[in-house]
């Protein structure tokens, strides 16, 4: 039966040889207890029938994990699935998103397109405003010259109408006067006869 001398100076030997570590690695494998730490037949039967019991026990609780291991499995792929849907949400919102922001950036166009119509409109009606204006200016003007002009038309139809009233009454008076005198001369011709 080797000693703990034996033992170390077998080490220091292999040392040389082998090198530290791997005489380290050697001597690690080397039982460093006598005979009597050894396993006899019947504890190495026993050892077998322990060994089997624990083998059956990590079968039913592999058995168990394995059941478990198909059950996560469907729960990862269930989740797996969720997540799919849950991408293919986003990537849905994320089109609504980007259709809302072609529509927000349009309805920015109608807007400015509107206000260019409302400004153009403004221009419009304040070019209509000017005209109106001017339109009023010259009828307010066309007024004053029809004013005047009726005024000038009013008093040569009174000078006209009054010199042809003179005219009339010194014809109705020749008139007058020569059937005055026609009338005297018959009366006179009437008395002389």
């Amino acid at each position: 039966m080797a000693t703990a001398a034996d033992r170390l100076q077998l080490y220091n030997s292999l040392r040389e040889i082998l090198g530290h570590a791997n005489a380290d690695t050697l001597m690690s494998y080397l039982p460093d207890q006598g005979p009597a730490e050894f396993a006899t037949s019947s504890q190495l039967v026993e050892f077998r029938a322990e060994l089997t019991a624990f083998r059956a026990e990590v079968g039913e609780n592999l058995s168990i994990s394995s059941q478990e291991m198909k059950g996560l499995r469907r729960d990862f792929t269930e989740l797996r699935q969720e997540l799919n849907e849950l991408r293919q949400d986003t990537n849905q919102l994320r089109q609504d998103m980007n259709e809302l922001r072609q529509d927000t950036n349009q309805l920015r166009q109608d807007m400015n397109e509107l206000r260019q119509d409302t400004n153009q409109l403004r221009q419009d009606t304040n070019q209509l405003r000017q005209d109106t204006n001017q339109l009023r200016q010259d009828m307010n003007e066309l007024r004053a010259e029809m004013h005047e002009e009726s005024i000038s038309v009013r008093k040569d139809l009174t000078d006209l109408i009054l010199a042809q009233g003179r005219d009339i009454h010194r014809r109705i008076d020749r008139l007058f006067i020569a059937q005055v005198a026609t009338m005297l001369a018959v009366v006179g011709a009437l008395l002389a006869g």
